[in-house]
C-alpha cells in the first residue's frame, strides 16, 4: 500500500468512526422511541406543562434521532405532584447523574434508592417516554423542570431535568450556541432557584455540555450563565455532565468558573477507569457552600455514568 493510499484509508476510517460515534451519541434513541405507542403519555402530553406554550421550533434541520429543535424561549417544561412542599434545610443532599436515557436494566431500582436521599436531583440525558415519565411520577412530593435539547420521533423530548420537594422560584434555560456535528443538535443548561428555610435561595445550574466540538464550544455554552450567576445573591451549585474529555478542556473550564467565583468540588473517589484511563466527564462547582462530602457511587450499574452524591451546607 502506497503512502497516499494509506492516508486515504485512514481518512475514510476516521469518517466512518465519527459517524458511528454520532449515532451512539443519539444513543439508542430510535429503539426507545419505537417502543412508544402513538397514544403514549410522554412529556409532550398532559402531565407536562410548557412554560411558554405553544411550542415554537427553530427553522434548522437536525438528523438521526433529532427531529425538532425548540426556540430559546420554549425550552422548559414542568411537572409536579407536590402535596407538601418543603424548602431546603441549611444542610442538604444533591444527586447528579447522567442517566443514559434510562436504558440500563438497573436504572429504575438504583434511581429509586438514590432519589429517596437526595433533596435536589440534577439529571442529564432525560428521555421522555411514558415508561420513564411514570417512574418519576411515582416519586412522591416532587416538582420537576425539564430543559429540552431537542424532540425525537413522536415529539419525545430529551434534555436535562432538575427535581426537588418544592417548586423552583424561577427557571432559566440556555441552548448551546454550537451544534453537535452530524446530529446537528444543541445541548442545554437548566438553571433553577430553590428556597432555603432561612429565606435564602440556591441557584442550581444543570448542564449537559457540548461534546464533539472544540473546547471553545463548551466555554461559549457556560459563558451564557455569567449574568445570572453574577446577579444572584446567595449560594450557587453548577453541576452535571460537562463532557470534559481532555485535560485542556477541564483546565479552560476551571479558569472560567474561577472568573465566576466558583470552585470545583474534589471527589473522594474520582473515576480512573481501566487502561487507557478515562477522563471524568461529570463535575460540580460551588460558591458559598461547604462541601461536607462528595463521592461517586462506584458500584452503580444503572447508566454509563456514575451517580455523584453531594452533601452540602450553607456557609455561615
Amino acid at each position: 500500500m502506497s503512502f497516499r493510499d494509506f492516508l486515504k484509508f485512514n481518512l475514510l476510517l476516521f469518517v466512518f468512526v465519527f459517524i458511528l460515534v454520532a449515532k451512539t451519541m443519539a444513543g439508542g434513541v430510535e429503539e426507545g422511541v419505537s417502543s412508544v405507542g402513538q397514544n403514549s403519555n410522554t412529556f409532550s402530553q398532559p402531565d407536562w406543562i410548557e412554560q411558554n406554550p405553544p411550542s415554537r421550533f427553530l427553522d434548522e434541520e437536525c438528523s438521526f434521532a433529532c427531529q425538532k429543535i425548540p426556540t430559546q424561549n420554549s425550552l422548559v417544561r414542568k411537572m409536579d405532584n407536590l402535596q407538601n412542599p418543603q424548602a431546603l434545610n441549611d444542610r442538604f443532599s444533591v444527586l447528579v447523574w447522567n442517566i443514559y436515557k434510562g436504558r440500563k436494566v438497573n436504572f429504575p431500582e438504583e434511581f429509586a434508592k438514590l432519589s429517596q436521599k437526595a433533596d435536589v436531583k440534577m439529571l442529564q440525558e432525560m428521555f421522555g417516554t411514558e415508561s420513564l415519565v411514570q417512574k418519576f411520577l411515582k416519586i412522591p412530593n416532587q416538582s420537576w423542570n425539564l430543559a429540552v435539547s431537542f424532540l425525537m420521533k413522536l415529539d419525545v423530548p430529551t434534555g436535562v431535568m432538575t427535581g426537588s420537594k418544592h417548586e423552583s422560584q424561577k427557571t432559566w434555560a440556555f441552548q448551546s450556541p454550537d451544534r453537535e456535528p452530524f446530529v446537528k443538535s444543541p445541548k442545554v443548561i437548566l438553571a433553577t432557584l430553590h428556597p432555603f428555610k432561612n429565606g435564602q435561595n440556591l441557584l442550581a445550574l444543570n448542564i449537559h455540555g457540548i461534546n464533539f466540538r472544540r473546547d471553545e464550544g463548551l466555554i461559549r455554552q457556560v459563558e451564557q450563565t455569567k449574568e445570572i450567576i453574577a446577579k444572584h445573591n446567595g449560594p450557587v451549585l453548577f453541576a452535571g455532565d460537562f463532557n470534559t474529555k481532555n485535560k485542556g478542556r477541564l483546565a479552560a473550564l476551571d479558569c472560567l468558573m474561577r472568573d465566576m467565583d466558583l470552585k470545583r468540588v474534589e471527589w473522594e473517589n474520582p473515576t480512573v477507569g481501566p487502561w487507557p484511563a478515562k477522563e471524568q466527564l461529570d463535575h460540580a462547582y460551588v460558591r458559598d457552600l461547604k462541601v461536607n462530602r462528595a463521592h461517586l457511587i462506584s458500584e452503580a450499574q444503572g447508566s454509563d455514568h456514575l451517580p455523584l452524591i453531594l452533601d452540602l451546607s450553607l456557609q455561615m
